[in-house]
């Protein structure tokens, strides 16, 4: 039995190595294989969940085109958050043992048949703030399940800015922009697809740390940004008909018509 979010198993992506970990087959037949710590007396073993910290670059954590989505495309539907770590040790080390991953998983399944993976999983419902309007719901209908694999977790760290011990409440999809700082928290897989043994990461959850800077930031180019100018001089306006205007137009209507016959002469 495979279980996570155990807390020793948690671990910096950046500050590990691979020897106390290894590459563990999940399900009834060989479907899936997990990074995992060694089985304990109960026979459970953890799966190892990664975390690593970052400034989002961008993200997509709801998909934008779910509302052009037709049923047929649902199915690939997908989520995801891309962080940067501004060129630090620490970020480098990261990327760094997601190659070692890829290695690791690669020795252990040289030559290794697997099942293609056909899920056999119990539905579940949405996060909050995920489906706000139930359109995916409505995409997935009685073909598709929203199973545990595709439920991230979201949280923010409250009372980031004081002295209080930090707290982690619930979050939504929506809290997060570019150029927040957060945490992730991924597990690595490798599944069978089309024949071909693919290796990738899962976010599991996000967390925001800190979004001061953003909100400033925010404040900052909302306040530069050029402001209508306003002209504070008195203006006049007259308005209706008064007598010396009306007089005005009768000497131009004479002048007007005695012009106009003086041509008709002289055309004769």
């Amino acid at each position: 039995m495979v279980q996570t979010r155990n807390q020793d198993s948690l671990k910096h992506l950046g500050e590990f190595t691979l020897d106390n970990i290894g590459v563990t087959p999940t399900g009834n037949q060989v479907k899936q294989w997990r990074l995992c710590t060694a089985e304990d007396g109960d026979g459970i073993t953890d799966e190892v969940v990664f975390h690593l910290q970052g400034i989002i670059a961008k993200n997509e954590l709801v998909p934008k085109n779910v509302y052009k989505c037709g049923a047929k495309k649902a199915l690939y539907l997908t989520q995801y958050v891309e962080i940067t770590g501004i060129q630090t040790d620490t970020f480098a080390a990261c990327v760094s043992n997601v190659l070692s991953i890829h290695e690791k998983f690669g020795a252990h399944l040289a030559g290794v048949q697997m099942a293609d993976l056909s899920p056999n999983e119990q539905d579940n419902e949405f996060e909050p703030g995920v489906d706000t309007v139930g359109r995916l719901a409505k995409l997935k209908g009685s073909d598709l399940i929203h199973a545990p694999e595709n439920i991230v977790k979201y949280f923010r760290v409250n009372n980031a800015d004081t002295d209080e011990a930090s707290k982690y409440v619930q979050s939504v999809p929506g809290a997060f922009k570019a150029g927040d700082m957060v945490e992730l928290q991924v597990v690595f897989v490798a599944q069978m697809s089309n024949k071909k043994i693919k290796i990738g990461n899962r976010l599991q959850a996000l967390t925001l740390l800190n979004d001061k800077y953003t909100k400033e930031a925010y404040a900052s180019r909302n306040a530069d940004a050029v402001k209508p100018s306003i002209h504070n001089k008195s203006l006049r306006r007259k308005v209706g008909y008064f007598y010396q205007d009306e007089e005005e137009l009768r000497v131009r209507k004479k002048r007007n018509e005695g012009k106009a016959t003086s041509e008709q002469e002289d055309s004769q």
